[in-house]
């Protein structure tokens, strides 16, 4: 028997996401001794939604046959987009930690170079006016370790920062960001065509930066917050 029941971890989980409190908070709120395992919960919940909560240890693999019995599965039935394990390799948002904005992204149908890209030139153009050393954070994913990638950042005198190996906590910003994405319009929401999923995820990022109030953010979106700022 679990430890932590479903209904606890994710009461936690969603505290975290919606920004209520921090990891030791909760930790002390709870009784859990180690605030390894809320990190860990929320990991798995952004990655697997409820599933996550209940991952297990084995290394599956699959053969063939079942590969192609799924992609079978999606093109003569209904089955939605996200049915067949579809998570946020498609969306490559880059978010200014300052206010959370998401200043750049692109979508693609499946994860590429030119994806990630097109989102870092329009992140570099974004921020041509910034007045201080610029650093991009990012974890250590293939693209962000591509020649191209470090090339145009080192061009634009950009500093780059990448999460330690086998830490995925050092990029916890962005996976909270995936979570309350995945949270707010994706879990229990059917899209049955790529098009229809890239139009909702431009109108949440659009809701997100221009209506999303955080307490961190005095209650203000994310944009509001920036503009309080402007001279």
């Amino acid at each position: 028997m679990a430890k932590y029941s479903f209904e606890l971890k994710k009461k936690i989980v969603l505290e975290y996401l919606n920004e209520e409190v921090g990891y030791k908070t909760l930790a002390k709120k709870y009784g859990i001794p180690a605030i390894k395992s809320i990190k860990t919960w929320v990991y798995n919940y952004n990655a697997f939604g409820d599933k996550g909560f209940f991952r297990s240890r084995k290394n599956e693999t699959y053969s063939f046959e079942k590969k192609l019995s799924v992609v079978e599965l999606y093109m003569t039935t209904e089955v939605s987009y996200q049915q067949l394990a579809l998570q946020e390799n498609i969306l490559n948002p880059f978010m200014d930690m300052y206010n959370s904005e998401i200043i750049s992204y692109s979508i693609s149908r499946n994860p590429s170079s030119q994806a990630i890209v097109s989102a870092l030139t329009q992140a570099i153009e974004v921020t041509n006016d910034c007045k201080y050393r610029r650093t991009f954070h990012s974890d250590r994913g293939w693209a962000y370790q591509m020649k191209v990638y470090n090339k145009m950042l080192t061009k634009n005198k950009i500093f780059r920062s990448m999460s330690r190996k086998g830490n995925y906590y050092d990029n916890s910003v962005m996976e909270n960001f995936f979570g309350v994405l995945k949270q707010e319009m994706y879990y229990g929401v059917v899209y049955y065509s790529y098009d229809e999923l890239k139009n909702t995820i431009g109108k949440y990022i659009t809701y997100y930066n221009k209506y999303r109030i955080k307490s961190k953010l005095n209650w203000m979106s994310p944009v509001e917050y920036r503009l309080s700022f402007v001279a």
